[in-house]
């Protein structure tokens, strides 16, 4: 099917990936998406994903997407079950587009949009003639994506539906005094970025002291990094807007050898 846009017509194709840079699979989807619409902006959100590491795809997806501007299109492929018979989906919110699997990574999506709309993509016109079992980011996602941004309508890719996967356990559990998180992405610094926002101790914050605990071990809560000396822990309210606990100047992932999925507890205290 041809369909280009026009010089007016640009859009943005966001790509969250696991796939890293070293193989050529981030650079044969762009291609991909360029022979369909060449006008077409497209933008690298991250390929560094843990892989297979669904839950942090959808951590880092919900962190950023209202930076982009509206009408952004996000394909974001994190997908160990490619090839089964997990769905293919389309994902219309108030201001985005959201192509990837079904199998959870628009999960905060879900939880927090007020109003989206779920499409199942199952028009083969929109896919690449022959598709790998392994491969749904470059024969179909990639492909839907162009089509979209040419002004193809999310209708036309398939049916609406009402049941897409939400993932269990992604938002942090409150109770009584305590809030008990996990460590959902470490960035290139080392710093531990937690899934716990200030909105769920805003009840605590204007009456209580927070005490942070990672590993049994107490961490200073501060305004900035340089609230602490050079070399000391530290935790923040850092630029994602969730609890984040560094090192000024160093790593708090090699410091306190944590990977993802680190227990993080707030604790609050009058």
């Amino acid at each position: 099917m041809s369909v280009v846009a026009g010089p007016k017509d640009k859009k943005i194709i966001a790509i969250l990936t696991d796939f890293g840079l070293k193989d050529p699979y981030v650079g044969v989807i762009k291609a991909i998406m360029l022979g369909i619409n060449p006008n077409v902006v497209l933008v690298d959100f991250s390929h560094e994903v843990e892989s297979q590491n669904i839950k942090e795809a959808a951590f880092l997806l919900r962190c950023y997407y209202k930076d982009f501007p509206k009408d952004s299109i996000f394909l974001a492929v994190v997908d160990p079950g490619v090839g089964s018979k997990r769905r293919a989906i389309l994902v219309r919110t108030r201001d985005y587009f959201f192509v990837g699997p079904d199998n959870g990574i628009f999960s905060f999506l879900f939880l927090e949009e007020p109003h989206y709309t779920c499409y199942s993509l199952e028009n083969k016109h929109f896919f690449k003639e022959a598709i790998s079992s392994t491969f749904h980011a470059r024969d179909i996602f990639a492909p839907v994506c162009a089509y979209l941004s040419c002004g193809i309508k999310p209708e036309d890719f398939g049916p609406k539906i009402e049941d897409p996967i939400i993932l269990k356990g992604i938002s942090p559990n409150k109770k009584d005094n305590c809030v008990e998180g996990e460590v959902l992405h470490i960035d290139k610094f080392g710093n531990l970025i937690t899934n716990i926002h200030p909105k769920v101790c805003e009840e605590f914050l204007k009456r209580s002291h927070l005490t942070i605990y990672i590993k049994d071990q107490e961490v200073p809560f501060v305004t900035t990094y340089s609230d602490v000396k050079p070399g000391e822990l530290l935790s923040l309210w850092g630029s994602s807007k969730f609890l984040e606990i560094s090192v000024n100047q160093g790593s708090a992932t090699d410091r306190l050898n944590v990977r993802l999925g680190e227990k993080v507890r707030v604790i609050f205290k009058s």
